[in-house]
């Protein structure tokens, strides 16, 4: 099992994510757009996943996951 991150570890998570990704300007142009427009995240989510399947997710969890590198990956909690 995946230990849960808390609010801390996620965003240090997320900022990893995003600049390794995007590049530290392009994060931070990114994070401003989600500030500076509020959104019904619930329509986003439907829209964005409208098409994915339960084993669609369970195969792009396993993609991610297969990505990361063991020093990153959460521990188990029990």
């Amino acid at each position: 099992m995946i230990r849960r991150l808390n609010e801390n570890e996620l965003k240090e998570r997320a900022w990893e994510v995003l600049t390794e990704h995007l590049g530290p300007v392009e994060a931070m142009r990114f994070l401003s757009l989600i500030r500076a427009r509020p959104r019904d995240y619930q329509a986003w989510r439907d829209e964005r996943f409208k098409d994915l399947t339960d084993q669609g997710l369970i195969e792009e969890l396993r993609r991610i996951d297969s990505g990361r590198s063991g020093a990153n990956r959460p521990t188990s909690d029990g």
